[in-house]
C-alpha cells in the first residue's frame, strides 16, 4: 500500500501521524523538545517508519526511538541509517542487528553495548566512536573509518575489516 500523503502533527508531547489514504492515526509518547527544529522532519520520519536513510540526526539521543521502532516493527525489521548523519548520536545499548548503516557518519557516536551484529557498516565513518563492549560479530566494516575509535571489549568475531582504517584504534590489537 502506498501512502498518498502523510501529515505529522505534534499534540502536546505526543506525535500523531495521519494518512489521508488510510485515515489512520498513530499516537506515541514522543517528545520533540530536545530535537532541533531543522532535524524534526528527519527524526519523525525515522520514528514512524524505521527509515533514517540520508537523515540528519546529528547529536541526538536515539535510544528510545530505535527501541520504539523495534517494538513496533519487530526484531527482524532492518533499520536503515545508510548515508545518515549520526555524528555524536547516542545509540548506547541499541539493537541494530542487521541494520543498514552504509556510508553513515557515526563519528564520535556513542555505541557502547550496542548490538550491531551482522550490520552493514561498509564505508561508514566511525572515527573516534565509542564502541566499548559493542557486538560487531559478523558485521561488514569493509572500507570503514575506525580511526581513533574505542573498541575495548568489542566482539569483532567474523567481522569484515577489509580496507578499514584502524589507525589509533583503542582496545583492539591490529
Amino acid at each position: 500500500m502506498k501512502l498518498v500523503s502523510v501529515k505529522y502533527v505534534i499534540v502536546g508531547v505526543a506525535l500523531v501521524c495521519t494518512s489521508l489514504l488510510t485515515k489512520t492515526i498513530i499516537a506515541s509518547p514522543l517528545s520533540l523538545d530536545t530535537v532541533p527544529v531543522e532535524q524534526r522532519e528527519d527524526f519523525i520520519k525515522f520514528y514512524m517508519t524505521g527509515n533514517g536513510a540520508s537523515a540528519n540526526l546529528y547529536a541526538l539521543d536515539l535510544c528510545e526511538a530505535v527501541s520504539f521502532v523495534r517494538e513496533k516493527k519487530g526484531n527482524y525489521f532492518r533499520i536503515n541509517f545508510s548515508y545518515a548523519n549520526l555524528s555524536r548520536a547516542n545509540l548506547r545499548k541499541t539493537y541494530l542487528v542487521r541494520a543498514y548503516l552504509v556510508r553513515a557518519n557515526l563519528s564520535r557516536a556513542y555505541l557502547a553495548f550496542a548490538d550491531l551484529s551482522f550490520a552493514n557498516l561498509s564505508g561508514a565513518n566511525l572515527s573516534k566512536a565509542i564502541l566499548i563492549n559493542a557486538n560487531l560479530s559478523g558485521a561488514n566494516l569493509s572500507g570503514a573509518d575506525l580511526s581513533g575509535a574505542n573498541l575495548s571489549g568489542a566482539d569483532l568475531y567474523g567481522a569484515d575489516l577489509i580496507g578499514a582504517n584502524l589507525t589509533g584504534v583503542k582496545g583492539y590489537a591490529v
